[in-house]
């Protein structure tokens, strides 16, 4: 950003103080103070990057959003200064509030803050420095275990001073400055001029970086029990249970990865274990605390009589660079919110209350209190930690739920797939089968197809290998549904339904074993409707589950009621809300009716190509009279642009006709119908042209034959007769009469021709 007025040059006396609450605090607008990494939300003087999809770090934000420090903090001073009310020296103490213990992160955005405001800019090498901040936040530092130097890097030097100094919250942020300008001083000391800042320059391998290991006055503590630390870990390895594969949601969405796990069975005594640990090639790092983060003097430690499986504090996480097989990473997408769940129910049956408040930390719905297990949203779901009044979950139970469940699976309260194929070879009236019934809304112009239409109980269709059953619980039930004749084919339609306490995961599962049975007869359309367990999040990756049931990409349509939302394409449905209670299911109705027109529309244009085909033979017999009078039942009775009287099954019906491209299908339907008219009329005439001239043929015939058999007849009569003159007149008049009869009725019937070729 440009350079602005900073509180050096508008002369104030800045004095920086220091707050800190627990992580996950909400927070508002608050003059005179920032606060970094807690607050909830991204607003003037509050920078959370916990908050919502961001990803990144806190320092970020700042580096992203300064006008939300500097207008916040200084807006005040800017006025009187204009003004021309503002004395130099004047005091001022701009107050800076983060969590406890704050990490590393928190110190860069702090210092970044502190020179916004007092310089009126952001340093040079501000970017680089955010950058170093962001891969330590998100775990992507590493640790050479051949090389002593990488030890000494400047962010492990103050988890050394968090060691030491554990919930002396103000040192440590004050040290921690104190260590950070330090380094910053010694890299700008060798940094040739004009050389731009990178994260590089943070790097271990410059050795201007580590020579804050040097200063024995302010940091000799810190660099010796650094160097200590190795032995250290010795030790944690040989206590720790080794886990060989441990299953976990894919970060793609994708099939479940396998990373090997380093199970703590105590705290650790190596400040860096988790960088050991990591160095190791583990994957995934379970470590117990033995404090709490709370800062309280008697709630920080762990209490006596505390049973052993059991501490106040643990972080699960993963390294963000471990990668499997096609370079595919992990997540513990899942794991925050089951722990949560384990959490609820045992502080409800033990105490009866939890005392962690009824304002929820995260406005998304996925919690019901202010502390919850963190769940690793800032940082792409790649850590989970307890909450800051501690866990009272055992550690086995804490082990045990990451290790041997499918957390990541969302659980549901209700849950219902159906698949939907086109069977054109079936024609029998299923047995026992009934009319539709209506559905609740349903509009009147309905009721015709409801009343011809049928539907009876069915069996898995013989194209499906016996084998392909669910497996995961859900129950799945078979109909067939006939169409009137004359409209579209007859469907199957497989429906299931998740059991008492299934997963979304398990249903799709269930589903997806069918539908995938036969690749050479997918479904052509797929119904998902869902209602997930309070809390329960059914965000993204969703693409990549319902990829499972091969539908494509969805769209997204916003429904009458609240936020309600509906994915689709022209051959799905997705939709989430509370359970059906009613049957049929409107939904389900809405959708089987878009699919009865689409696949009328789809057989009216076989047949109307049939008819076309290139056999000369067929068209010359072209006769559409019972093709026209379906699509004229079809169009009167059956197709209705209004499906129901309720405003959310209308968008819906809308959503799905554009999709499918319906009425433009239908419109296109209509012309080809109408050119085929034409066509059959052309033919027609052809007909007629060709009865005229086989009639000329015979009048031609009997023509030539009359006059030949008066001829014969004239001459085989007696000569006294032909002598006659009345006779010869009468024999004469008789011939030129047929000659013109026959004269007549050949130009009059080329005379009609002509008329229909120029009509």
């Amino acid at each position: 950003m440009s350079v602005l007025l900073g509180a050096r040059e508008l002369g104030l006396d800045t004095q920086w103080s220091f707050g800190f609450v627990r992580h996950g605090a909400r927070a508002s607008t608050t003059q005179g103070v920032v606060y970094l990494d807690i607050g909830g939300s991204i607003a003037p003087g509050v920078l959370d990057h916990h908050h919502g999809t961001h990803v990144g770090c806190t320092a970020d934000l700042v580096l992203g959003h300064p006008e939300l420090v500097y207008g916040h903090l200084l807006q005040h001073w800017l006025l009187e200064h204009e003004l021309g009310r503002l004395v130099g020296g004047t005091r001022w103490t701009p107050r800076i509030v983060t969590h406890f213990d704050p990490d590393w992160d928190s110190i860069v955005a702090a210092h970044l803050v502190m020179r916004l405001i007092e310089d009126g800019e952001l340093p040079a090498y501000g970017m680089a420095l955010a950058s170093y901040a962001h891969e330590i936040d998100r775990g992507g530092a590493r640790l050479d275990l051949a090389d002593s130097q990488s030890m000494l890097a400047p962010h492990l030097g103050y988890l050394m001073i968090q060691n030491c100094d554990e919930g002396k919250h103000d040192l440590l942020m004050r040290r921690g400055l104190q260590l950070l300008q330090r380094v910053l001083d010694d890299i700008a000391a060798v940094r040739p001029s004009g050389k731009p800042w990178t994260r590089d320059s943070f790097a271990t391998s410059n050795p201007a970086a580590v020579r804050w290991s040097e200063d024995v006055a302010n940091f000799g503590r810190e660099a010796e029990l650094l160097r200590l630390d190795a032995a250290r870990y010795e030790r944690d390895r040989a206590a720790a249970t080794i886990v060989s594969a441990v299953r976990l949601p894919a970060a793609d969405g994708g099939p479940a990865v396998e990373l090997r796990a380093f199970v703590a069975r105590h705290p650790m005594e190596a400040a860096l274990g988790k960088y050991f640990v990591r160095a190791e090639g583990f994957g995934l790092t379970v470590i117990p605390h033995e404090r709490s983060i709370t800062g309280g003097k008697d709630g920080d430690r762990w209490v006596p009589g505390m049973p052993e499986d059991q501490f106040p504090r643990v972080v699960i996480a993963i390294d963000p660079l471990a990668r499997v097989a096609g370079d595919r990473g992990a997540t513990l997408r899942g794991l925050g919110f089951a722990l949560e769940l384990a959490e609820c129910a045992l502080r409800r049956a033990s105490y009866g209350v939890d005392p962690r408040g009824t304002v929820p930390r995260w406005d998304d719905g996925s919690v019901d209190n202010g502390d919850p297990w963190y769940d690793g949203r800032g940082q792409g779901m790649t850590i989970v930690d307890s909450p800051t009044i501690g866990t009272v979950l055992p550690y086995a139970e804490i082990v045990r739920i990451l290790t041997a469940t499918p957390f990541w699976e969302r659980p549901l309260r209700a849950g219902t797939i159906a698949l939907v194929w086109v069977d054109p070879d079936h024609t029998v009236t299923t047995p026992g089968a009934d009319k539709l019934l209506p559905f609740p809304g349903m509009t009147e112009t309905m009721a015709p197809l409801f009343e011809d239409s049928r539907e009876g109980e069915g069996l898995a269709p013989p194209w499906l290998s016996p084998t392909a059953l669910p497996r995961r619980g859900c129950r799945v039930t078979w109909k067939r549904r006939l169409f009137p004749p004359g409209t579209a084919p007859t469907i199957r339609i497989a429906v299931f339904t998740a059991p008492p306490n299934g997963t979304l995961e398990a249903l799709v599962e269930d589903a997806a074993s069918i539908a995938n049975a036969d690749r050479a007869r997918p479904p052509a359309y797929v119904f998902v409707k869902v209602a997930v367990q309070k809390y329960a999040s059914f965000a993204a990756p969703i693409e990549a589950l319902f990829s499972r049931l091969d539908i494509g990409a969805l769209s997204v349509k916003e429904l009458a009621e609240g936020k309600e939302v509906a994915l689709f394409n022209s051959r799905a449905l997705v939709l989430q809300g509370e359970p059906t209670t009613v049957d049929p299911d409107p939904d389900l109705e809405v959708f089987l009716y878009e699919a009865f027109v689409r696949e009328s529309l789809v057989s009216f244009s076989a047949k109307l190509g049939a008819a076309v085909s290139d056999d000369k033979k067929r068209m010359t017999e072209l006769d559409t009279e019972d093709l026209r009078l379906d699509m004229l039942r079809f169009q009167s009775r059956y197709y209705q642009l209004e499906v129901s009287r309720l405003t959310r099954a209308r968008r819906l019906f809308e959503a799905l006709s554009e999709a499918s491209r319906l009425r433009d299908h239908f419109a296109e339907l209509q012309h080809q119908m109408e050119r085929l008219g034409e066509l059959e009329r052309g033919v027609e005439g052809r007909r007629e042209e060709k009865a005229d001239r086989m009639m000329e043929l015979v009048l031609y015939v009997v023509a030539v034959l009359g006059v030949y058999q008066t001829i014969a007849a004239i001459i085989s009569l007696e000569d006294s007769t032909l002598a006659d003159p009345w006779f010869r007149g009468m024999c004469f008049a008789i011939l030129f009469v047929a000659v013109c009869a026959y004269g007549g009725v050949a130009l009059k019937r080329r005379s009609k021709r002509s008329k229909k070729s120029t009509s």
